[in-house]
C-alpha cells in the first residue's frame, strides 16, 4: 500500500514539472541604445524588450569593470 502512495505520488510531480517546466522564458529582443563607437571605460545601455517592442518592465543592470 505504501508503494503505491509513492508512486502516485512521484506521477503527480513528475505531471506537474513536464506541464508547468521551471524555467519558462519569453522571446524577447534586446537592442544597444548607446553610442556604437565605445571606448573602455564609457557605458553600454540597451533596451529590453518583448516581441511587440513593449519594454520589459522589471529593472536589470549589470556592471563590469
Amino acid at each position: 500500500m505504501m508503494l503505491v502512495i509513492v508512486i502516485v505520488i512521484l506521477a503527480a510531480v513528475i505531471g506537474i514539472a513536464i506541464l508547468h517546466p521551471f524555467d519558462s522564458k519569453e522571446p524577447s529582443k534586446i537592442k544597444i541604445t548607446s553610442n556604437k563607437t565605445l571606448t573602455e571605460g564609457e557605458n553600454l545601455s540597451v533596451k529590453l524588450t518583448d516581441l511587440n517592442k513593449t519594454a520589459i518592465p522589471k529593472k536589470c543592470e549589470y556592471y563590469s569593470n
